[in-house]
This record gives C-alpha cells, sequence and structure tokens, in this order.
C-alpha cells in the first residue's frame, strides 16, 4: 500500500511590515532590506537613492552624487550595513540642494524620510 502524502510545509511567516524599510518611488515600492543577500539589498538601494537624488537634481550623472554613491558602495564592501544609505541621503539632501535648492532637496527628503 501506498504512503500517505506528506501535509504540506506551512507557509514561511512574511517579514513584519515595520521591520522592512520601504521607499517610495516613481517606480513603485522597494523593499530595502529582502530575506537574503542584505549587502546586495543594500547596494540596491543605494542606487535607487542615487537615482532618486538625480531626479530631484535633475542632473543624471552628476560627478557629485555618483562620487557620494560610490563612497557609499566601498562603505557597504567593508561591511556596514543600513546606517550607510542613511548617510548617503543626508549627503546627497546636500548636494541636491547646491545644484537645485532646496525645495529640490525638501522633495528628495520627503521620498527619502521612510528610511531616515
Amino acid at each position: 500500500p501506498a504512503a500517505p502524502p506528506a501535509a504540506p510545509a506551512p507557509p514561511a511567516a512574511p517579514p513584519r511590515p515595520e521591520a522592512i524599510p520601504t521607499v517610495s518611488t516613481h517606480s513603485g515600492v522597494f523593499n530595502a532590506v529582502t530575506r537574503g543577500d542584505e549587502k546586495r539589498s543594500l547596494q540596491i538601494l543605494c542606487t535607487k537613492v542615487k537615482q532618486e537624488a538625480e531626479s530631484a537634481a535633475l542632473s543624471p550623472g552628476d560627478p557629485s552624487i555618483d562620487r557620494l554613491y560610490r563612497l557609499a558602495l566601498a562603505e557597504i564592501d567593508k561591511g556596514r550595513g543600513l546606517e550607510v544609505v542613511r548617510e548617503l541621503i543626508r549627503t546627497l539632501e546636500q548636494t541636491v540642494t547646491s545644484l537645485r535648492g532646496r525645495d529640490a532637496a525638501g522633495a528628495f527628503r520627503e521620498k527619502m524620510a521612510p528610511l531616515l
């Protein structure tokens, strides 16, 4: 006689929403930290932050934004965590202010607020 089929495993509990910072962008909602590779998630998040700063400053490829982005990636490679993303947001806010003024920087900060 055949053995009865095994009961399916219960689904893994989803992460608590309050534990995952999200950034609302024009391209949708991005979960900052996903299950899996935290380093890769932080790199992706830095890329999103950089893109938002470029958009707010109307300066895609701006060298000052790119330099801060590359410094943040280097810090992540050294093993630092989400605080690197927060520092990147704060420094990019200053850069956006110098490029486009306080209103543009305020809009950038508002989009990044869930991470700060």
